[in-house]
């Protein structure tokens, strides 16, 4: 198969839901970072004291989802240009 041979929509299709899955992935990533404290422990180990990391599980199902949304909105904008240029390209080949 030849890339000329599928139709705008196809391939538009094809890119804007491998692009879903990838923010999907990058959204989940984003969040669990973002709701990691920090905090240093009580507990010297060593000599030396200890950072512990807790998450906020609410904050990261929130902030993840928000950031999902966000992108892919941005991600349909996209998506949308290419399908315009690429339905213009395919009409005038």
């Amino acid at each position: 198969m030849k890339f000329g041979s599928f139709s705008p929509r196809t391939i538009t299709w094809i890119l804007f839901i491998a692009g879903l899955i990838l923010l999907g992935v990058l959204s989940a990533q984003w969040a669990w970072d973002f709701s990691a404290t920090v905090e240093w422990s009580n507990v010297a180990r060593d000599g030396w004291e200890v950072p512990i990391t807790h998450h906020n599980t609410p904050k990261a199902i929130v902030s993840g989802v928000l950031a999902f949304l966000v992108s892919g909105a941005l991600w349909r904008v996209i998506c949308d240009y290419f399908f315009v240029k690429y339905s213009y390209w395919y009409k005038n080949k």
